[in-house]
Parts: C-alpha cells; structure tokens; sequence
C-alpha cells in the first residue's frame, strides 16, 4: 500500500521527452558499471539507479543542487 496513489500513465503524456529517454537509456547496465564503487556501509540508501536518474534530471533540467532535492 501506498500513500500515493499516481497512475502516471494518466498523468504523463504518451510522447513526454523523458518516456522516449527511458526506452533510450538502459540505467541497470549503468548501474552494473559502476556497482563496484558504491559501499555496503551505513545506512541503505535509494539504489544506484535512483541516483543515476536523479543525476540525468538535475542535468536534463539545469537544476542546482537545491532545485533538484525540492
């Protein structure tokens, strides 16, 4: 369960940039590249691709730091 209940489809339109650059970019062999580097130490984060994708936005979208964790 969750406390969003999104059905991106709806939301998202069919012809959006970032749905034809998720059928373009393969992020699990990037994140295969460079799993060797991430640590097992501390606290479990949100995953290497979640990193990755939030990293392709921020420069998809010339955002600051602070613009892309708000």
């Amino acid at each position: 369960m969750s406390f969003l209940n999104y059905d991106l489809d709806k939301i998202v339109e069919q012809n959006h940039d970032l749905r034809k650059i998720k059928n373009l970019i393969s992020f699990d062999s990037l994140v295969y590249r460079i799993k060797d580097c991430a640590s097992d130490l501390g606290r479990h984060g949100y995953g290497l691709e979640v990193a990755l994708k939030c990293l392709f936005l921020q420069f998809y979208y010339d955002l600051s730091d602070r613009q892309a964790t708000n």
